[in-house]
């Protein structure tokens, strides 16, 4: 088979499994296509770093179904965002879990007993940074990793790791030395914004093998703009607040159009 035609084939079939598990008949963007290419390679770590709304998630989603005997771990720092991500998910018939502290045992023991499984039907487990310090998670990496069961290793909000790390959650910064025991699995990165500053200290925090493959959105929006006002220069800020939100939200006036002459 000609490299052309082998090229074609994956791309027929990247297409038609977004189509069939998440109901897409195309990716939303060329960037986001691009990302979630270079990721089911499965060859190096990748850096993502692309605006709330433009389908980051996805960027790992679609690459961790893929895979129907493996797992993909992913690290998120809130709870509330873990939980979103599974109901969405679980609407789409695709199972994800989560190993977290809010958990009862028999619902910790169904997941784990779950993952031993020869071929577990969890595709994404969500935890977080402190979960993973854990001894019990240890070792049950240790367990999947050495019968090959994980996919990817995921880091959402990946700012959380210089922004946040050094001082906020300590946790995220001891990601970067399971990047360093685990050194065959792919590690994926992903941030709504980052600074070329923020963007290498995810790097170096991380330990991400180079070359990483990066994939970033300009984080600039068209309809967004700043607009500041000192508090000293207004007689009265409540009512300049009261004012501008009135104004914004179109509040208390006529529609033009609904009004008879």
């Amino acid at each position: 088979m000609s490299a052309e035609k082998k090229s074609s084939n994956e791309d027929d079939h990247l297409l038609s499994q977004l189509k069939e598990h998440f109901g897409h008949n195309q990716f939303k963007s060329k960037l986001q296509e691009q990302a979630i290419r270079e990721i089911v390679k499965r060859k190096g770590d990748v850096f993502v770093s692309m605006p709330t709304g433009s389908g980051k998630s996805l960027c790992f989603q679609l690459p961790a179904v893929l895979h129907s005997d493996k797992v993909a771990l992913v690290f998120s720092p809130l709870l509330a965002l873990m939980k979103d991500q599974i109901d969405h998910l679980a609407k789409l018939r695709i199972v994800a879990n989560s190993i977290n502290s809010k958990m009862s045992s028999s619902e910790r023991k169904a997941v784990v007993q779950d993952l031993r499984c020869m071929r577990p039907h969890t595709r994404l487990l969500y935890i977080t940074p402190e979960q993973a310090s854990t001894d019990n998670f240890q070792s049950l990496l240790e367990e999947l990793h050495r019968q090959k069961k994980v996919s990817y290793i995921v880091v959402d909000e990946a700012h959380c790791v210089s922004q946040w790390g050094h001082d906020f959650r300590p946790d995220f910064l001891k990601l970067g030395r399971l990047r360093q025991a685990y050194l065959d699995i792919p590690w994926i990165a992903l941030t709504a914004t980052a600074s070329k500053v923020v963007a290498k200290d995810i790097e170096k925090q991380l330990s991400l093998k180079k070359p990483v493959a990066t994939f970033k959105t300009p984080c600039f929006r068209r309809n967004l703009f700043y607009d500041v006002v000192f508090q000293d220069n207004m007689r009265d800020p409540y009512s300049h607040l009261s004012e501008f939100i009135k104004d914004t939200l179109k509040i208390g006036q006529t529609d033009k159009k609904a009004v008879c002459t």
